[in-house]
């Protein structure tokens, strides 16, 4: 396991059951410092557009960003782009991990099982050489 998905358990851990949103907000602003790694390897603008769009909501929690409807267009895109086929492109992998940044859940064991799938998206993408 990599040490920024085992920092992520070792925060969540600390959770109680339903997560503040400020918990959610440490989580997800590390989640996109993962998935920005990634984010130069990327020429789609809609994929680079998500990405910015989470990233100012989680860093300003600003109400203007639609979480919803950043979720929605981000799910159009996946299906359209990737449907379940997203493991062989950077950019279904970088799509999938912004997905979860994007969904409004404050469940634990969502977060919990969010982390193991952001592992083996870091595995695809070593895998494809990234």
């Amino acid at each position: 396991m990599r040490t920024e998905i085992k920092e992520l358990y070792d925060y969540l851990e600390q959770c109680d059951d339903e997560l503040t949103i400020h918990e959610k907000q440490l989580m997800n602003l590390k989640i996109l410092h993962i998935a920005e790694k990634y984010l130069s390897q990327t020429k789609n603008k809609d994929i680079i557009d998500i990405y910015h769009q989470a990233h100012h909501y989680w860093q300003t929690l600003d109400k203007q960003v639609n979480l919803d409807e950043l979720d929605d267009h981000a799910w159009e895109l996946n299906n359209k782009l990737f449907g379940i086929r997203y493991g062989h492109h950077i950019d279904g992998i970088l799509l999938r991990f912004l997905l979860g940044t994007t969904e409004k859940n404050s469940d634990k064991d969502y977060f919990d099982q969010l982390f193991d799938f952001y592992d083996s998206l870091i595995n695809r993408a070593e895998k494809l050489g990234k």
